[in-house]
């Protein structure tokens, strides 16, 4: 009888209360407290949600108070209101919950550790890992990350792809590829493109915008159709970028 209670909604020491009093009647405070078990001040928060509930009832006895349990089918009257009370807000809940559920999930990421934070979240990507980067602009601002960041992605099996500046053939990549081998393409985009001091990842369902200029600032968004239509334009231009052989 005590787990059926407690399955309605009611927490142990509500349980033993209400049944003591079923048992024993009208009792105060201090009775319900010495008859329960539960300490007196405990008590009083037991008897003030029960009341609240319905299912207890206070009776004055000069100037002091004491209780008895409602009748057993006021639980189920308090049952009834509270199911009555979600089935008012319940459509308005589901709207909520359906406008939510298509709305991407944008998280911000300041300075250094921000950044770090965000490569260090890629390495959960399934199996390939896309990027458009001053890799050059990176390793300048995060020198001492890179290498060990790198032989995570490996042991994990991650396949990076980059398209880069031409400011990061020379020695980023070179040196990327030296660490990675086989996990490892690149594309260089055109001298006359200039270099960009940003850096776009993607993986999974996800895109991180990294702005690599002071002050240091990631955006990591995790939608699915923004992910597709990003992985659509990075092979839009990987397609036109110059080959790294």
């Amino acid at each position: 009888m005590e787990n059926d209670l407690k399955s309605f909604g009611l927490s142990k020491n509500e349980v033993r209360v209400y049944l003591f009093l079923i048992e024993r009647g009208v009792s105060s405070p201090s009775e319900i407290a010495a008859g329960t078990g539960i300490a007196l001040t405990n008590s009083y928060h037991v008897i003030a949600k029960l009341k609240i509930d319905g299912l207890l009832l206070e009776q004055r006895v000069g100037k002091r108070k004491r209780y008895s349990a409602a009748e057993p089918e006021a639980m189920l009257r308090n049952f009834d209101l509270k199911r009555e009370a979600l089935q008012r807000v319940l459509p308005d809940i589901n709207l909520l919950y359906k406008n939510q559920r298509n709305k991407p999930l944008i998280r911000f990421f300041d300075g250094l550790k921000g950044l770090e934070n965000v490569f260090t979240e890629v390495l959960e990507a399934d199996e390939k890992l896309f990027g458009i980067a001053s890799t050059a602009k990176l390793f300048e601002e995060m020198p001492s990350f890179f290498t060990p960041w790198r032989k995570r992605l490996k042991a994990k099996g991650i396949f990076l792809k980059d398209i880069l500046t031409s400011d990061s053939a020379s020695v980023a990549a070179v040196q990327t590829k030296k660490e990675l081998g086989v996990f490892y393409e690149y594309k260089i985009l055109p001298a006359s493109y200039g270099n960009m001091a940003t850096d776009i990842l993607i993986w999974n369902n996800r895109v991180a915008l990294m702005t690599l200029e002071k002050p240091l600032f990631a955006t990591v968004i995790e939608d699915p159709h923004l992910a597709k239509t990003f992985r659509l334009m990075w092979n839009a231009t990987w397609a036109s970028a110059q080959s790294s052989t």
